[in-house]
């Protein structure tokens, strides 16, 4: 599934599900899945969809995740933080 979700993502611009410039309802209904992915399969399974030296194999969802810290509503309204997640899968 994320090798299908990384491939389509190719195919935007912007990073964006929407290839707009903005968020759209596409990155709003996988806002939820893909923000527990991003702290918590390096903590459960050692693979990363976000940054760092494991994420290699997704690199359009990595650039999703930078398109999305950019727009303010998510990153100051939705995004979650590391010591949060943590503590959620401790």
């Amino acid at each position: 599934a994320l090798d299908k979700l990384d491939s389509l993502l190719a195919a935007s611009p912007t990073g964006f599900m929407s290839c707009d410039e903005s968020v759209g309802l596409a990155d709003c209904v996988y806002v939820p899945f893909l923000e527990r992915y991003g702290f918590q399969l390096p903590l459960m399974a050692s693979i990363s969809v976000k940054g760092g030296d494991l994420h290699a194999r997704w690199p359009n969802i990595d650039r999703w995740y930078a398109a999305m810290e950019r727009s303010p509503a998510y990153a100051d309204r939705v995004a979650g933080d590391e010591y949060s997640w943590v503590a959620v899968t401790s």
